[in-house]
């Protein structure tokens, strides 16, 4: 939950009859808002409510959006974005990318026809608990790293990009042909 406080000024007209003037009163408002959205691919078949989540510690080294799902959750410890999927909390996407660049890249044909470098891993949601079965895959252009879960229609999964545009993934994760 968060408590905003909010500082009122009353604003009162002083005449100009010699008086001395007088600071306005203060006066302050709590305002209480709660703030919550629910995850539902996350959870599997369990609706869970995330409420002002607090990151994990192996996620919390990264400038994200605590409690967000989906979109641009924000910029790595190593200067990053990460963009989640629709139905990604931007914690998961977190540790799907500290999954990411720890991987051994294998240049496989696809179902394509394509090659394309990929590594497949497990990774636990830090908002449910539950371990994710996610393919990894380098993009064609080698600047966009990709992990998604393998049957999740683009529903769960996140997207990485350097914030440096001349930088590729070929040259920061290990790749093997």
């Amino acid at each position: 939950m968060k408590l905003r406080v909010f500082t009122l000024l009353a604003v009162l007209p002083l005449s100009s009859c010699g008086t001395a003037e007088v600071a306005p009163p203060q006066e302050t408002v709590v305002v209480v808002e709660t703030i919550s959205s629910t995850i539902p691919s996350e959870a599997s078949s369990l609706a869970t409510t995330v409420a002002e989540t607090t990151p994990s510690p192996e996620t919390s080294k990264h400038a994200i959006k605590a409690g967000q799902v989906g979109g641009d959750c924000g910029i790595s410890a190593q200067g990053d974005q990460i963009h989640a999927y629709p139905q990604t909390s931007c914690e998961f996407a977190a540790a799907m990318y500290d999954a990411a660049i720890t991987l051994t890249y294998q240049n496989k044909k696809g179902a394509s026809g394509n090659f394309a470098y990929s590594a497949d891993t497990t990774v636990n949601s830090p908002v449910t608990g539950q371990p994710y079965a996610l393919r990894c895959y380098l993009g064609s252009d080698q600047r966009g790293l990709i992990c998604a879960k393998v049957d999740s229609q683009n529903t769960v999964g996140a997207t990485f990009h350097s914030t440096n545009p001349s930088s590729s993934w070929a040259h920061r994760v290990t790749l093997v042909d």
